[in-house]
């Protein structure tokens, strides 16, 4: 495990060698994320980020910030040219920070939405349902003193991203000893500070995506008016992010393009924050993503709030409706004798005011179910939740296979139907019963995406940049979205498509799949991640466990989506706490962790 260890008297200085020794160390990472941020590879992830004028906003926040975080970034930018990244500018890091989070909002879910209006009509949109599969996966918790082995809290997180090796996440010690700053934490190679996942000795926090509905899509014609801003025209609505040939298009408005801030004001009081007081105040400078933040102090002190600027809209659900202001701020103070649960999900009234559709509820009620099971949590034990493999959505498949009705079918799928129905729907990596449900699953998902009242699914989207190979395709892609949608149509109250068989769709799914009991394979087997030039590693877990590991059924077992961290606060004493990134491959592919430097050792 490799943790960039910066030390300095202030922290401008601090700022300064960080910069330096992430140039350094990430060379590659940052070359690449400065391509992104200036647009100069050619791909359409850089035409996008080009037509959403991003360069523009980070330019434009770089410029409102305070004096002392720009003197903090720019202290950054100037040890990122000392390493040996001259093209490296002041604002570099805020367009680091805008790429990437350009996606982390609803416009590819806002694009689906209009495609299944119009392919299939306005009440398939809310048959369809459900929540991004691009963007949940994430896990915080904490738990209250009395609830830990130590009599101080504990948090957990696990955010989820596409997975890479180098991470996205670069694990920091960062100490200023004139200012008494001593912090670890997670990082963006290419951003100061710490962001998303810090503890400075006396405070720690942690994130989920709150899954907030941040972006505004708009139908624009070729009359718009408009200017022309860096060679991008940009309407009343926004850039004219997504154009046809004839000059219409759809105009994207986002919230760091509005108020031109991308909510690195906080990085300098979140260094210094000793208290759950002053993380709370540091986060009221952010912006975006929306997140939900748990924090916890060594007096016992624990916060779950919502960070970030969230418009008020209008309930339109498309992303169309007016912004009519800013949501007041969720903020709920969590007792000794408790704990708090994010996974994406819908958790209370305030989630109403976020967005329409929130992640599934599966691995929240797993992760509550496994809390409620242990009174007391030591670090080992908290850590080990991370690992979590049952896969609650399959009790609903299991109810469904024993009802349905397989007289006169050969003896093999009787068989199958029975091997699932008394699996423990664990999706262990060396489990054959897991392999054999995703099988099934994978049969059905493909059965429906072919069924003609589905079928109209897989047409291009009517809107522009969404074709085959495009970068919005796999938010438009059918099998992700029914095969979440699936697990929601088994459900007691369940109601499918109209015209959708489900009964007849298991039944000759069960018929395509048999033939696997004939050559067992284990799930860890095809559900597999691939560093570039490594070996295949053999993973446990599925979209919907708390080891969330995500793969495409109906098309590929292979696992593109994950946990890009693991960690696990510790108030009592923070070198006893545990983390871990994609680049250590064995410890995370266990779905494990490894212990944190201890805190006497120098930077």
């Amino acid at each position: 495990m490799t943790v960039l260890r910066v030390k300095a008297a202030s922290t401008e200085g601090l700022a300064f060698a960080q910069g330096r020794a992430t140039a350094e160390a990430s060379r590659e990472r940052l070359l690449e994320d400065l391509a992104h941020v200036e647009s100069t590879t050619g791909t359409p992830w850089d035409a996008f980020c080009a037509r959403s004028l991003l360069a523009r906003t980070a330019r434009r926040a770089h410029e409102r910030l305070d004096d002392e975080t720009r003197a903090f970034v720019d202290a950054y930018a100037a040890g990122v040219r000392a390493g040996g990244l001259d093209a490296w500018r002041d604002w570099t890091s805020l367009g680091v920070m805008a790429v990437h989070h350009a996606l982390f909002g609803s416009l590819g879910h806002h694009l689906w939405r209009r495609h299944v209006a119009r392919v299939l009509g306005p009440d398939a949109v809310t048959t369809l349902a459900q929540e991004v599969p691009a963007l949940s996966g994430s896990n915080a918790w904490v738990v209250g003193g009395r609830r830990s082995a130590d009599g101080l809290p504990l948090v957990g997180a696990d955010p989820h991203r596409i997975v890479t090796v180098p991470g996205v996440y670069q694990q920091v010690r960062l100490v200023a000893t004139d200012e008494a700053v001593d912090v670890v934490g997670l990082t963006f190679p290419g951003v100061p500070g710490v962001q998303h996942f810090g503890h400075t000795g006396s405070v720690a926090w942690a994130i989920t995506n709150a899954m907030a509905d941040t972006q505004q899509l708009t139908d624009v014609s070729a009359q718009e008016p408009r200017d022309v801003v860096d060679g991008v025209p940009v309407t009343a609505h926004g850039p004219l992010v997504l154009e046809h040939p004839d000059g219409s298009g759809v105009a994207v408005r986002t919230v760091p393009w509005l108020v031109d801030d991308l909510g690195l004001a906080a990085l300098l009081p979140l260094l210094r924050a000793r208290s759950v007081a002053d993380v709370d105040a540091a986060l009221d400078h952010w912006v975006e993503p929306v997140n939900d933040v748990l924090v916890a102090d060594v007096e016992g002190a624990v916060l779950h709030r919502v960070a970030g600027l969230v418009p008020r809209r209008d309930g339109s659900g498309d992303g169309s409706g007016e912004w009519t202001g800013w949501v007041v701020p969720h903020r709920r103070e969590v007792g000794a004798d408790e704990h708090q649960v994010t996974a994406n999900h819908r958790q209370g009234e305030h989630s109403a005011a976020l967005a329409d559709e929130l992640a599934p509820p599966h691995r929240a009620r797993r992760l509550e179910q496994l809390l409620d099971e242990r009174p007391v949590l030591d670090v080992e034990q908290a850590a080990a939740l991370h690992a979590d493999t049952l896969l609650l959505p399959a009790e609903h498949w299991q109810r469904r296979l024993a009802a349905l009705d397989l007289t006169g079918e050969p003896e093999q799928v009787r068989e199958l139907r029975d091997r699932i129905v008394a699996w423990d729907r664990r999706m262990d990596a060396d489990s054959v019963d897991a392999a054999l449900f995703a099988a099934l699953r994978s049969a059905v998902v493909r059965r429906l995406v072919e069924h003609p009242a589905l079928a109209p699914l897989r047409a291009p989207s009517a809107d522009p940049w969404t074709g085959p190979g495009e970068l919005f395709a796999p938010w438009l892609r059918p099998e992700p979205r029914v095969a979440l949608a699936l697990d929601r149509w088994l459900e007691p109250a369940g109601e499918p498509v109209p015209g959708v068989d489900l009964e007849e769709a298991l039944r000759l799914a069960l018929r395509e799949a048999a033939p696997q009991l004939s050559a067992p394979t284990a799930w860890g087997d095809v559900h597999t991640f691939t560093p570039i030039g490594g070996p295949a590693l053999r993973l446990g877990g599925d979209e919907g466990c708390v080891l969330s590991t995500s793969s495409v059924p109906g098309v590929d077992d292979r696992v593109w989506r994950g946990s890009v961290a693991r960690l696990v606060w510790c108030l009592a004493d923070r070198s006893r706490s545990r983390w871990t990134v994609p680049d250590d491959l064995e410890v995370w592919a266990a779905g494990s962790t490894s212990p944190m430097q201890p805190d006497h050792e120098e930077p």
